[in-house]
């Protein structure tokens, strides 16, 4: 088993490193969020003479270790992209990496330097005439005042970003205003403002809805509709809204790549939250690392909530 599992990945390498290296690259930029693993492996497989450019495996990286939520290993993998900027022949992986350093820096609590490369990320942006960039530097540093207690602030910044983007119609100014509203429906829904919660994510609909039903970026809206569904459930759950519940649970989408960055299990459980009369559907999105193996049909894993809760969140949607 362990031979046939070997020979898999020898072709699987082979077909990566087909062609010359900005195939490579882009063939490994097209697996950082359906498979991140492979990628590093894949990284780690090249040697200097058939690699790639320092920067561009540096950025491979910082993508593959975010979307498996090791933020300070994307952290420090993007600053070595923008610490060596003389070396970035594609804007769009500059731009990119400011935003997986920022936020990276604030989900791994280097505030200091979450806010530092938001304000030179903020000035990129505006010498690059960048709005989704300028927003996303905004955003963090909205997230920065959160995590600092000054929650007051923290809203305000946030809603400057999403104003910044409120006329969004190129596909990644409507992705990254999601982004936006997904930060803010989080801060609302820990804050107990549930219909403030409630309304922004009935915008963050309307505006995913703008997509084309293919987008070019489709893997990164599939995130974002996760992301919503999973928190409109439980929203309408919260507002005694069943049928609602049901109906977002049921536009929850899950994809055959979606261990990365949520668990796919969704099963039933008849005793959620100390309900023992209550059949109710459960499913779990993943903040961290060590839950990818959960599947369908598993049991309902108490022990994960109580041992890591800032890792795991469990939503319950009832049937009725």
């Amino acid at each position: 088993m362990k031979l046939y599992g070997f020979i898999l990945t020898m072709f699987f390498m082979q077909n990566l490193f087909a062609g010359d290296k900005q195939d490579t690259f882009e063939r490994l930029n097209n697996l950082v969020i359906t498979n991140p693993k492979a990628v590093i492996n894949a990284l780690d497989g090249l040697d200097k003479a058939s690699g790639l450019p320092d920067y561009q495996s540096e950025y491979l990286r910082a993508c593959s270790y975010y979307n498996q939520f090791l933020y300070y290993l994307s952290m420090i993998h993007a600053r070595n992209v923008v610490d060596n900027k003389k070396d970035v022949q594609h804007t769009s992986v500059m731009r990119k990496s400011y935003m997986i350093l920022t936020e990276s820096a604030s989900q791994a609590f280097c505030l200091e330097e979450a806010i530092t490369y938001a304000a030179k990320g903020k000035d990129f942006a505006v010498a690059s005439n960048d709005r989704t960039l300028q927003a996303h530097m905004i955003l963090v540093e909205g997230d920065v005042y959160r995590k600092m207690g000054m929650t007051g602030k923290s809203y305000e910044l946030l809603n400057e970003a999403a104003q910044l983007l409120k006329n969004a119609i190129k596909e990644d100014e409507i992705l990254e205003l999601s982004h936006i509203y997904g930060y803010l429906m989080q801060y609302y829904i820990k804050d107990s403002k549930i219909n403030e919660a409630w309304q922004t994510g009935l915008l963050r609909e309307r505006n995913l809805k703008q997509l084309k039903n293919r987008s070019e970026q489709q893997h990164i809206k599939d995130k974002q509709k996760g992301y919503l569904y999973a928190k409109m459930a439980y929203l309408a759950q919260k507002q005694n809204m069943p049928q609602d519940a049901l109906k977002f649970y049921d536009l929850f989408p899950i994809y055959s790549f979606n261990e990365y960055w949520t668990s796919n299990a969704v099963t039933k459980e008849d005793k959620v939250n100390n309900d023992p009369n209550g059949d109710k559907y459960a499913y779990y999105y993943q903040y961290g690392a060590g839950f990818d193996s959960i599947q369908e049909g598993d049991p309902y894993p108490y022990y994960s909530l109580r041992e890591q809760p800032k890792l795991y969140r469990c939503i319950s949607v009832s049937k009725q």
